[in-house]
């Protein structure tokens, strides 16, 4: 007979992992500070982590990727994630003093999870990766539909400019010399000399208002007055 598979149960589970030890929270001592560090992160502070260091390398609104600031953002977050410290709101004071922790920094990632802060660096990477694939196909596609809109106001002015001749480009300048030219009114031009042109084309056999001569009755001739 099998055994029944036993749940264990959530406290006996944290009471387990409770017996691995390690602090929740670490000081270290440097130049003078008492620094608290917090070895893990919660969920909501690994994605505040992520998300601040992204939304700047990558502007999904201006399309713009700035590298550069990458490594400068992740050390302020691990200053400001994981430790009691302030940093100034002025971003130029922030990357003197981030660039000038860089003991600090070493210290505090000998603290920290490090099979957690891999995986924040990854999701960075991953994140970042795939904004600007995703970005980069929104361009794309912004581009396919620009080239058809361009095919389709190619072919409708081919159909409209088919019959033009020298006479009707005359007239349509003729129509537009007010100072200056637009889409618009060329096009209203166009068209208004080609309306122009088939109301003066001459009348085919079939709609001649003329009958032949044969079907035109004979005029009565006029009667003599005898004297």
């Amino acid at each position: 007979m099998a055994k029944k598979n036993t749940k264990i149960s959530i406290n006996a589970l944290e009471e387990a992992v409770g017996k691995l030890g390690g602090d929740r929270i670490k000081t270290i001592e440097w130049n003078g500070l008492n620094i608290e560090v917090k070895t893990f992160l919660t969920l909501e502070e690994t994605m505040i982590f992520v998300t601040n260091v992204v939304d700047v390398v990558f502007d999904s609104d201006l399309g713009s990727y700035t590298p550069e600031v990458k490594d400068f953002l992740i050390s302020t977050e691990i200053l400001e994630q994981y430790t009691n410290l302030t940093l100034p709101a002025s971003v130029a004071k922030s990357y003197e003093l981030v660039y000038r922790c860089n003991e600090l920094i070493s210290i505090i990632l000998g603290v920290v999870n490090e099979p957690q802060f891999h995986t924040i660096i990854d999701a960075i990477d991953e994140k970042i990766s795939y904004m600007i694939q995703t970005n980069g196909n929104a361009v794309n596609k912004q581009a396919e539909e620009l080239v058809a809109s361009m095919g389709s106001l190619r072919d409708g002015m081919s159909e409209i400019l088919s019959n033009v001749t020298a006479e009707d480009v005359e007239n349509m300048t003729k129509s537009l010399l007010n100072g200056k030219i637009d889409e618009k009114k060329l096009v209203d031009a166009v068209l208004e000399n080609k309306e122009k042109k088939a109301e003066l084309k001459p009348i085919g056999p079939a709609q001649s208002k003329l009958r032949p001569r044969d079907e035109i009755p004979p005029r009565p001739k006029p009667k003599l007055e005898e004297k």
